[in-house]
């Protein structure tokens, strides 16, 4: 297992960002292009919602003022509903079968600033000069809780259809429609945990994080609830930006690609040409994801897609999914053959 360990990092790339953040964590752990996991859950075989305690909601993180001014210096644009933030993260075990998860109501507006920024020197030190964002608060932040440094849960999602295939789908190229990722390639979707809070009271009230997998699901792929017979969340992860992404592996009922294409088209509230591009499909097998985990140019209905088209935790999204479906050891010995 150490072996195939240091040879799967050694096939795996990553953002400049990845390295420096996990170094100031001090943190060992699986990384890829945009993205680290921070927990996984047991074989990968996925956290259920009999799996996951959430704990009644911390209070709202109060924000130091330097990171105060830089929100009111590079403000954000609405519209935007209220999210929610990680505020502690209590692992299960063979004592504690359920795994734990706190959350804090927080907000788009005061958190999408800080990430653009979170690299760049705009922070005095004190001493005449100036640091980043990350230099200055970064250490400890996987300790969550009043850290100064805000994140936003986001589901990243797998969708699977019947015949074990999944979808995969291009976001679209401007940025009125979203704000990361332009025009990348994803495996399937992404949603973000919406809270009512920051005034929009239309806005749904997400207390899990299956709720807002489901929400996704329909939003994005018109996909209902009642389509949807299984939810499981593999791993947890934290990206450059340090949000906390939740990777859930969803499956579908009665539904093929067509189906997913056309619900997208005419009954998703955020689907086709909102935040969506186009919708495929691609198998769920070792000859079609090997090639993209080993950044190879990829074939995709008619079009070629270049390694850096995909979605900063898509390969991480393959990754964990080969391992849930073929297992550990028999996923790193594909990929790096």
């Amino acid at each position: 297992m150490g072996e195939l360990v240091q040879r799967l990092s050694g096939v795996c790339r990553t953002y400049k960002e990845i390295p420096m953040i996990m170094e100031s964590e001090k943190h060992v752990g699986l990384a890829i292009d945009g993205c680290f996991e921070i927990l996984h859950s047991y074989l990968y075989h996925g956290w259920r919602e009999h799996d996951v305690e959430f704990l009644p909601h911390a209070k709202t993180v109060a924000m130091p003022a330097d990171l105060k001014r830089v929100v009111n210096e590079h403000p954000a644009n609405p519209p935007n509903n209220g999210k929610f933030r990680v505020y502690r993260i209590v692992p299960d075990s063979t004592e504690r079968p359920e795994l734990q998860v706190q959350l804090a109501p927080t907000d788009y507006f005061t958190t999408y600033p800080i990430q653009q920024q979170l690299f760049k020197q705009i922070l005095p030190d004190g001493s005449g000069g100036l640091v980043s964002p990350h230099e200055k608060y970064g250490k400890k932040f996987l300790d969550f809780g009043d850290h100064p440094l805000p994140n936003i849960v986001c589901l990243h999602i797998v969708v699977v259809l019947p015949d074990d295939r999944l979808v995969v789908s291009q976001r679209v190229r401007s940025s009125d429609g979203i704000n990361w990722q332009h025009g990348r390639w994803s495996c399937s979707i992404e949603e973000q945990m919406t809270v009512k809070h920051g005034g929009n009271e239309k806005s749904r009230e997400d207390r899990t994080f299956f709720d807002a997998v489901y929400a996704g699901c329909e939003e994005e792929l018109g996909v209902t609830h009642d389509r949807v017979t299984e939810v499981r969340i593999l791993s947890i992860v934290v990206d450059e930006t340090y949000n906390v992404d939740p990777i859930a592996l969803v499956r579908v009922v009665d539904a093929n690609i067509d189906d997913i294409k056309g619900y997208c088209m005419m009954k998703a509230r955020d689907g086709m040409n909102r935040e969506l591009r186009r919708v495929e499909q691609i198998n769920w097998d070792f000859a079609s994801i090997v090639p993209i985990l080993r950044y190879k140019p990829y074939s995709l209905a008619g079009e070629e897609v270049q390694p850096e088209d995909w979605h900063h935790t898509t390969r991480m999204r393959l990754l964990v999914s080969l391992f849930d479906r073929f297992g550990i050891e028999d996923s790193m010995e594909a990929i790096t053959a």
